[in-house]
């Protein structure tokens, strides 16, 4: 199990927040995962992550950039012991 980073947008998509993939597993062609409000950002991408068999878990997030409608994350995650 080793670290891996993977980068993500944040933005409003049709009035929720939601994150998309740029790359790796989860990259799917304008795929959005949608994270609650009662959720904190960091805890609704470690829970896409991990339910999706990538991540054991998130061991930090860094923001890259700010545009005047999205955020742009870098995700350091610790790979899953999980295949699928």
């Amino acid at each position: 199990m080793g670290r891996e980073t993977v980068v993500i947008i944040v933005s409003e998509v049709n009035g929720n927040r939601a994150i998309h993939f740029t790359s790796g597993k989860l990259q799917v062609n304008d795929l959005w995962f949608p994270i609650t409000q009662e959720n904190s950002l960091f805890r609704g991408v470690e829970r896409v992550l991990v339910t999706n068999g990538i991540a054991h878990n998130v061991s930090f997030m860094k923001l890259l950039r700010v545009t005047p409608t999205s955020k742009d994350w870098e995700v350091t995650y610790n790979e899953s012991r999980v295949t699928r």
